[in-house]
């Protein structure tokens, strides 16, 4: 294994077959230190050498802080979540096409670097909107109260909906 980093691996050190390991990855050399991450990244690994093909099953495992889409409060996330991706040794000039190709293939010359692998899964597996909880009631588009919190005391059934004028052309 290449010292430099825990997830850079030399095909030389691997033995034929399935390779076995248990590592928590450094969110700062992942460039993921702007999540708040409540428990260490793990990431269990298994690297299967047939010749210079190497397929990696990766499973990832963390807890993070991430803030309500409705409300703004935080809320803890679990991410579990896995992926697979074949390593084949680049040859000159193949791996910009067929990478194209594949999204679930890469290209190595003299090491494995799982650093990116290891990224974009955790990145993939965030939601897009993430909720404190199903049933936020987000906040007040007047005075911004935290309506999960408290009921505010705008009056907001005499401001017109701003689709008003659209609804009455499909009624007619």
């Amino acid at each position: 294994m290449s010292r430099d980093s825990s997830l850079v691996f030399l095909p030389s050190q691997l033995a034929e077959g399935s390779n076995r390991f248990e590592i928590e990855a450094n969110v700062e050399e992942l460039d993921l230190d702007a999540y708040n991450f409540r428990e260490p990244l793990h990431c269990s690994i298994v690297l299967v050498r047939t010749g210079d093909r190497i397929d990696l099953h990766l499973d990832l495992k963390t807890g993070i802080e991430l803030e309500c889409s409705r409300c703004g409060e935080p809320t803890d996330y679990s991410v579990g979540t896995s992926a697979n991706v074949t390593f084949l040794p680049e040859a000159k000039g193949q791996g910009e096409d067929l990478e194209a190709e594949a999204t679930d293939l890469e290209f190595y010359t003299g090491e494995v670097d799982l650093r990116d692998v290891v990224r974009d899964t955790f990145l993939l597996s965030l939601p897009v909107a993430a909720l404190c909880r199903e049933d936020c009631r987000g906040l007040c588009p007047s005075c911004g109260a935290n309506l999960n919190r408290e009921s505010c005391k705008c009056n907001t059934r005499l401001k017109p909906s701003p689709f008003e004028k659209l609804r009455r052309l499909v009624d007619g």
